[in-house]
């Protein structure tokens, strides 16, 4: 069984990465009005 303040961590971590991939996920969606960033991360597409 855990103890409360290992709980507390753990749904502390789960919160960060959930705000992390929601943050990844948005900026995913807008790659296309973005393209100079896009490229600057990912390379020349074409």
């Amino acid at each position: 069984m855990m103890d409360a303040r290992t709980k507390t961590v753990i749904a502390s971590f789960m919160a960060l990465f959930g705000i992390l991939a929601l943050a990844a996920w948005a900026s995913l969606n807008q790659a296309q009005p973005n393209a100079a960033l896009t490229r600057a991360v990912f390379g020349q597409t074409e």
